[in-house]
Order: C-alpha cells, then sequence, then structure tokens
C-alpha cells in the first residue's frame, strides 16, 4: 500500500513539475518583453509588434487545435513562428532604438 501511495505521490509532482515547465516558458518572454520596455530598449512599435505576434501564433495554435490534435507539420510551423518571434526580440533589443520617453 505504501508502494502504491509513494508512486502516485512521485508521478503527480513529476506532472506538476512538467507543466510548470512549460507555462514558464512563456511567462519569462513576456517579462523580456515588459523588461526591454521599461527599460526603453523596446520602441513602441516594435512593442505593438511583437503583440501583433503573440496575437497571431495564439490563433495559429488554436487553429491547429481544432481537430484535437497538433500534426506534424503543424506543430513544426508553431515552432518556426516561436523561434522568429524569439529572434526578433532579441534583435530589437540589441538593435540601438531606443524610447525617448
Amino acid at each position: 500500500m505504501k508502494k502504491v501511495l509513494f508512486l502516485g505521490v512521485i508521478l503527480s509532482l513529476a506532472t506538476l513539475a512538467a507543466s510548470a515547465q512549460q507555462d514558464s516558458g512563456e511567462r519569462i518572454r513576456r517579462h523580456r518583453v515588459a523588461e526591454g520596455y521599461r527599460s526603453g530598449e523596446l520602441t513602441r512599435p516594435e512593442m505593438r509588434q511583437l503583440r501583433k505576434n503573440e496575437t497571431h501564433y495564439k490563433m495559429e495554435k488554436n487553429q491547429a487545435l481544432r481537430d484535437g490534435k497538433i500534426s506534424r507539420r503543424e506543430h513544426r510551423h508553431l515552432k518556426h513562428m516561436k523561434r522568429h518571434d524569439r529572434r526578433q526580440l532579441y534583435f530589437y533589443k540589441h538593435n540601438r532604438r531606443h524610447r525617448l520617453i
């Protein structure tokens, strides 16, 4: 009985840790964008573009999930969109343009 209970606790902790890792990536990205805007590294149009990209990504993901699963092609496309967004954020933060106010 103790083994079953112990195994159940271990599995639930592993599941909780895995779900927390998925959410933390998005949370870290949002933090980097907000930090860049507060510090002045991102201009208003750059911030607007990053928000637009995030909205587009969410729409594409919802469309991919309409049939209940994400195919390999859809997953590859979403991964490409995320990678492009990360690179664009890096470029915007390091392009020597700063918000004045």
